[in-house]
Formats: structure tokens, sequence, C-alpha cells
């Protein structure tokens, strides 16, 4: 009735007298209606729909103005000059009459049309490819990082939430689900960590989430991932079909380690960074809150949730864990979680600071629930992590998503809102999955194709100095794309990259595109006029932390000196040449490259280390110091100490670390900055990055000749700690094996002897390897600019000499590394492993780490290496 008073005001105010008296006036105004009909109809009255809107009242308002005080509001739009150029058309009237379409052909269409494809959706088999993509999922505050295995991180900003390892080979780091049927070992629903032989694992690709399903006889798995793009949570929805005649019980167990710390000061000092993370139930929420101690009162605590929802099965039972000890186990590889698990505390229990939670000072994130499905049913859970510094939003964030509506909502908006974003970046489903696969190189340290002319001994043009690299404003921290330009014809490819770098920003994936442009100068220099018009509306598009954390450089080639120059080669993951090719083109040709590489080196067989991990109790055993001080306990599969024992070997510029694992690392100067091997501050797996392998050559079984994840599960090993020497001693068969470890008194070397003795009465023919993982510099990405080479040089040895016939040089055989950044550990320092072999041995060796893994992150031992050295590989000393 108000609106109309703008055409019958008297009738209006007749009426509304009326609707006043049949008591359609309340305390607000107005109510929303007065129903008559007769389903609602109660007496003479209405039945009333007391409800106010508010722009309802807000429309009468304006209506009763328009009468009473000459259209205002009418007025005020009418000042917009816009709306004024346009307003004939509400006074506009229909038309006379319409014209008639025609009348379109009967029959079908003369050509036939096309079949639809998949858009952003496509299925990746994990370990089927070189280099698996990475898909990035992301709401512009939290974001996921995915691989086709399962593999990946999860990050609130700058934050990790869970632990992660630029290591390409292992990979296996991220949040993962297992399952657990009856007393079976825990197996994981994705390639990564730890699968199942019986499974087939595939992966799908969508725009907006990833799909892993695992596949048995009798048994499907499918987990969805995806983001909320309203809240900072993501989901980890978990299908679960029962194909079997039987009805069986399932734990389904969420794991993954918390760190709530930057990737980078993680890595530095994991042992350090878990002290301050603290964890508790919380029985209201149902959720694993974890809290790191801020530093300063100042600062904002940081706290993430693990929980529960939006599940329709018959849950049996919910368990968790919080140390990781109690899940890893003591030495066991990622592949062989221990898995205990304990009952959550009640939630009728008031006080929840009753329900802190012991982390062992290593904390772990473990929620399991234990399941119930019939024959031929199907049934879903979902995992949900939240993050937040604030905990009134935390417990807000908890609130809201144990409704399954809320769920099911953040899906339908993540699908809708990803697909907004994409055609706003106006980005192509092919461009999409050549970024997914630029993106494993921005996130991982791959292999790289190095010009020979570039990595020859003392050619100064290989000069790599990131610090070169501050003058123009590039730190040289992030990774690098490195393009060169010269042609208009290479704006598409320029274009792509400005379309990735984006998407990338929006992740927060730190990177750097640098274009170096070689277009001969001239007045106009429409290349450079185009780039220069790419770079600004890059910066312009996002917020500034945003564009700082992905960088768009652009420098004529004569702005660069030579030494800047070659060091954006050596340090660029990928270079690009815009010459007129797509994107897709040039990530395909990159792709096919790294196929290659895989195929040459797949020519061989190999050998899996078998994991000597025991199913049964594991005793804690301490030691003992002997009359002659040296510190001496054993090792095994069943028998461990409860933490390792680390033997430090070193003098004044050179060191080492032996723990009863054999693992440990080796540094020179400074075993912060500068190691030579990678050292992982892990008590719990304490994986190797140096280790020694046996293999018998008839039966071509293989073991490590120290207690670690992939020795002898049969054998006993006898650990000794000295002053200045360690050893571990252990029997396979009728074969004695004892290796020493000693640091010399004043030169930077370390020996390392390996004595065999053969008990038996037949002969055996052993097969002995050494391998050292290099990372010369303090994290693993310095890895990335070493060089390896290989040298063989004879040594006299005074003892030999006096036997007639003999001769009296020892041939060594060493494979160097040599850090060529000259910012990194000590610039130019050189390490090297070398073996002494005497006459009839057989030498075989590599510098490429990628020969010692499988696609499935497994320890291998192939039968020939493949003798590669050089610049750009994954870089080891076999």
């Amino acid at each position: 009735s108000a609106l109309a008073a703008q055409i019958a005001p008297v009738l209006v105010a007749r009426n509304l007298g009326r609707l006043e008296k049949l008591s359609a006036r309340r305390r607000y105004g107005f109510i929303e209606a007065l129903d008559f009909s007769p389903a609602r109809r109660t007496g003479a009255a209405g039945s009333a729909v007391a409800t106010f809107m508010a722009h309802h009242q807000g429309m009468t308002i304006v209506a009763l103005a328009d009468v009473l005080l000459g259209a205002p509001a009418r007025r005020w739009a009418m000042h917009n000059t816009a709306l004024e150029a346009v307003a004939s058309l509400l006074h506009e009237r229909p038309p006379r009459e319409a014209t008639a379409l025609p009348m379109p052909p009967y029959g079908p269409p003369a050509q036939p049309l096309k079949q639809r494809d998949g858009g952003f959706v496509r299925e990746v088999i994990p370990g089927m490819a070189a280099v698996e993509p990475t898909h990035l999922l992301s709401n512009g505050r939290y974001n996921v990082s995915l691989r086709a295995n399962g593999a990946g991180t999860s990050r609130w900003g700058a934050v990790g939430l869970s632990r992660w390892r630029d290591d390409a080979l292992r990979d296996a780091r991220g949040s993962f689900v297992y399952l657990r049927r009856g007393g079976a070992r825990p197996v994981s629903v994705t390639q990564h960590p730890a699968p199942d032989p019986d499974a087939d694992y595939r992966s799908t690709f969508h725009a907006d989430r990833v799909c892993f399903d695992a596949s048995w006889a009798d048994f499907h798995v499918r987990t969805t991932v995806w983001i909320s793009p309203e809240d900072d949570v993501e989901f980890r929805r978990v299908e679960l079909g029962n194909l079997g005649p039987r009805q069986i019980e399932v734990e389904v167990i969420s794991a993954f380690e918390p760190t709530l710390s930057d990737a980078r000061a993680d890595e530095a000092h994991p042992a350090f960074s878990n002290l301050f993370v603290t964890a508790r139930w919380d029985p209201a929420g149902q959720a694993l809150v974890f809290t790191r101690r801020p530093r300063l009162p100042q600062d904002p605590q940081l706290q993430a949730a693990h929980f529960l929802t939006d599940t329709d099965a018959q849950v049996l039972q919910v368990r968790a864990q919080a140390d990781r000890q109690h899940w890893a186990g003591r030495n066991r590889g990622p592949s062989q979680p221990l898995a205990e698990l304990f009952d959550l505390p009640a939630a009728c229990d008031a006080d929840p600071g009753e329900h802190t939670l012991d982390t062992g000072l290593d904390p772990a994130c473990v929620l399991a629930a234990r399941v119930r499905i019939a024959a031929g049913a199907k049934v879903q859970l979902t995992f949900a992590t939240a993050a937040s510094d604030d905990p009134a939003v935390l417990r807000a964030l908890l609130d809201k998503y144990r409704q399954a509506s809320h769920v099911q909502r953040a899906s339908l908006m993540s699908a809708t809102l990803t697909g907004i974003r994409l055609h706003g970046l106006r980005m192509g489903a092919e461009d999409f999955a050549a970024v997914q696969s630029l993106t494993t190189a921005l996130v991982l340290n791959l292999p790289r194709r190095i010009a020979p002319q570039a990595t020859a001994d003392g050619d100064a043009s290989a000069t790599t100095d990131r610090r070169l690299l501050w003058r123009v404003g590039i730190s040289g921290d992030h990774p690098i794309i490195l393009v060169s330009a010269a042609a208009p014809q290479g704006l598409g490819l320029l274009r792509s990259l400005a379309q990735a770098l984006r998407l990338w920003s929006w992740g927060d994936i730190a990177c750097d595109v640098v274009v170096v442009n070689a277009e001969p100068a001239s007045y106009l220099m429409p290349l450079h006029r185009e780039i220069v018009a790419l770079q600004a509306r890059h910066l312009a598009d996002g917020p500034r932390s945003k564009a700082a954390a992905a960088g768009f450089h652009l420098f004529r080639v004569d702005q660069l000196a030579p030494e800047e120059l070659s060091t954006l080669h050596g340090l660029a993951r990928v270079r690009l040449h815009a010459d007129g090719r797509p994107l897709l083109h040039h990530i395909r040709a990159w792709m096919r490259w790294h196929e290659e590489d895989q195929e040459e080196r797949g020519g061989t067989g190999t050998t899996v280390l078998a994991h000597a991990s025991s199913s049964g109790t594991v005793r804690v055993a301490g030691g003992a110091f002997s009359t002659a001080g040296e510190f001496r306990f054993d090792v095994g599969a069943h028998v461990r100490p409860a933490r390792p024992w680390i033997n430090v070997l070193a003098n004044p510029a050179f060191g080492a670390q032996i723990s009863e694992a054999g693992a440990g690392h080796t540094w020179a100067v400074n075993s912060r900055l500068n190691q030579l091997t990678p050292w992982s501050n892990d008590p719990v797996c304490d994986p190797p990055s140096e280790w020694m392998l046996l293999q018998d050559c008839r039966t071509r079984e293989a073991w490590q000749l120290t207690p670690s994840d992939c020795g002898d599960p049969g054998a006993t090993y006898h650990v000794a700690h000295g002053q200045g020497w360690s050893s571990i001693t252990h029997r396979r068969g009728k074969l004695d094996v004892d290796v020493c470890w000693c640091v010399d008194a004043e030169a930077s070397v370390k020996q390392v002897r390996v004595r065999l003795v053969n008990r038996g009465h037949r002969p055996l023919q052993l097969r002995l390897a050494g391998v050292a993982e290099w990372i010369m510099g303090a994290g693993r990405a310095d890895r990335s600019t070493v060089h390896t080479a290989m040298r063989c040089i004879r040594l006299p040895v005074p003892a030999m000499a006096a036997h007639e016939g003999q001769d009296a040089r020892l041939p060594f055989h060493a494979l160097l590394c040599t850090q060529r950044e000259q910012s990194l550990g000590w610039g130019w320092g050189t390490a090297f492993l070398a073996i002494g072999s005497a006459a009839g041995d057989v030498l075989d060796w590599t510098c490429d780490r990628r020969e010692c893994f499988d696609s499935r992150g497994r320890q291998v031992l192939p039968d020939h290496f493949g003798q590669r050295c050089g610049a750009g590989l994954d870089p080891c000393a076999a």
C-alpha cells in the first residue's frame, strides 16, 4: 500500500488506516502482511505475519518522502550524470508489435556437436610422471599445496601448519589419511607415505579441490580436499565403500605433524621449534587444539584445531595421539608408523584445562574414528583443520563447521568462487595444467638442465652470488623463473606468466619472474613498453604484501653485468625463451626433458631396501660404560634406547655426529651454516643422510650396516661410542660386519672403516655401497647450486713399497662436490667421498641422488649406477 502513495495518496492513507484497525501496526511500524487465505484465517481478521523487513521499511519511508517532501530521493539520484543519461528509458513505452523470429529448420544440425571436454578436471596417476604436478588450493589466507601422491603442506599465510621439507624424492610430508583394518598396520589412502601394494591409487585435479581414490578388491576410498572460501578451514572428506559381502569395521586416521611456524625456522631447528607447541583436547568442540606460545607478550598466539564433522557413519570410537614418538615410533620410516592411540576424555568433563595432552616435546596431530560399514554400503566422514590467532574466532569456527550444512555450503561456494576467479584471470584449462606443473618447480628443488660451458671448471662466466642481485632489487631467496625475450611475438608467454603470477600470489607462493629484454634499443621499443604495462598491472592487481611475495622484474640486457646475468642463470629454477610459442608448449618441452632423463635412469634394475620395523613390542634398553671408557648398548628391531645417543667426532675445523642408528651428519667450520650433509635433528625417526649398504650378489638382498629404518630386521647391533670414535657391529648369517667412524685430529677428514669377516664355509660375493646426500649449506634448498665431479688419483702407500712386484700407489676414487654459490656456506668449498679400492674391485658410482629412490619414495639400490655428474642434479655421492 505504501508504495502506491505516489499514485493515489488519498486511497493509500485510507487503506493504511483500515490496516491499523486490524492490528497490522506494531512496535516497529506496519508488519509484513495479513494472511486472509482460508487455510490460515482465524476468525474475521486475517492471520498476522508478524515480521519486520528492514528493506521494506526503507522502501516505505522513501515512498512517503517522495509525496510529502517533493521527491528528494529522485533528486539525489538524478544528480548522478550517468543515471540522468538513461532516465528516459524508465518512461519508454512498449512496442506496438513484435517481429516474429523465423522458425529454425527441422532436423539434425548440419555439423555434429563436439563432445564437451572435462574443462579443469584431469586425472593424474601418481608415480607416472617424472614431475608430479602441484595443485594450489587457497582462499587468499589459508593455502594447501597437494601433489598426486598425497604429499604437500598446509599454510596459514606465511606460517606452516604442517611440517614440510624440500625433498622431491622422499616427498613424505603433509597431512595424510590412513586406514587400519583389524590388527594390520595402517596404510595410507594415497600413494605416499604408506602405500598398500594391493591397492590402486589415482587422483583427480578439479579447479577448486583434489580427489584421491584408493581401490581394493572389496573396498574403495575417496578422499576430497578443499578449502572454505569464507573461513580459514581445510576439509578432507573421506568416503568409504564396502564392496564385499560382509560387514566390516575400519579405523580412519587423520595425521600430520603440526609446526605452527615458518618452514625455514622449522627446518633449521625442529627440535627447538617443537618445544613451544602445546596440545589439548577440547571436549566442547570435540577437537584437538594446538597452540604455539608466543615469544613476546604482544605477539599473536597462533592456534590450530583438528576435528571431525559431517559424518553419516556409525562411529564406534574416537581416539587420538599428540606425541609423535607414540605415533611414528623410534627409527621407523614414514611408511611404517607405530600408530599407538589413546581414548579421548569424556565430553562431560567440564574444565578444558584438565585435558592438556602430553606431546613429549615433539607434537603430532592424530585423530582417529572407528566406523562400522554394512555390506554394500557407503559412509562418509570429514576431517577439518582450522587456524586463527584469535581464540574467539577459532571457537566460532568450531561451532560453525561442526554443523554439516556449513560444510556443504563451503563445498558449493568453493567451486563457484574458484570458477569466478579463474574466469577473471582469463586462464584456460591447458594453461592451468601447465601452471600446476610449473608450481612444482617453485615449491621443490628439481634437477635442471645446465649448459656444459656454464659449468666448466675455472669459467668466470659461471659466477653465482645472490648478493650481486641486491643491486637490482632481487633478494635471491625466492625461486626464480628466468625469461629471455627479444621480439613482440613472445608477449603471449609473458601474459600467461603474469596470469600464473597472480595465481601464485593469491596462494602465497613466493617467487620472482625475471624478464631479460634483449630487444634492440630504439625510440619506440614496443616490446619493452608492453612488458612494463604487464608489470604495472601485476603491482596494481593485488595487495602490497602479496605483490612483494610474487615479484615481476624487468631488465634490459645491457642493464645487467655479466656476473649478475650468470647468477640469474645459476639460481633460476626454470628458464624460458619467449619465442612466440605458448606457455603450454614450453612446459611440455620442459616435462619431456625430465621424462627422457627418467627413462635413461630407468634402464637398470633396482633392489628395494626392506624395512626393519617390528610389529611386536619394542623394549626400551639403556647402556653401560665399559672399563675402557666407551659407552656400549644394543639396538635391534625389538630393542631401542628411549632417545638417541649422539657421539660428536670433531676437530676445531671439521666434525660429524653419529647416532645409534648410524645417522647424523658432517660439517665443516660451522655445524649450522656449512653442513656438508643434512642434519635431520629428529630424535624420533632419525633418518640418515649418509648410509652404508651391503648387498649379497647371489640373493640380491640389500641392507644398511646400521640399525636404521632399513637395517637387518633379524640382527642385533652392538653400538660403542668412544672418545673420538664410534663403531657398530652386527652378524648376518655367517658374516660379521664391523663399521667404525673417526675424525682426523687435524685434517678435515672423516674415515669410515668397514671390516667384513666370513665365518662360513662358502665364499661370499658382496657389493658395498656408500651414499652421502650433499647440501653444502644451511638448508636443503642450498644444494641446487652445487657442482659434482669424479676424480681418480693414486696415493703412495709406504707399507706396500717394501713388497716387490706390487704397485706402491693405492688408487683412490673420489666424488667431489663444490658449492658454487659464494654466499652459501663457505662459497667455493669442496667436499668429497672417496674409497680406496684394491686390485680386482669393480667400482661403480653416481652423483645423482634420483638413482637411489623409486617413484614411491622408497630407498633402492640400483644394479648399476649411471656414473652421472655435473651441475643441475639432485646431488649425492654414491
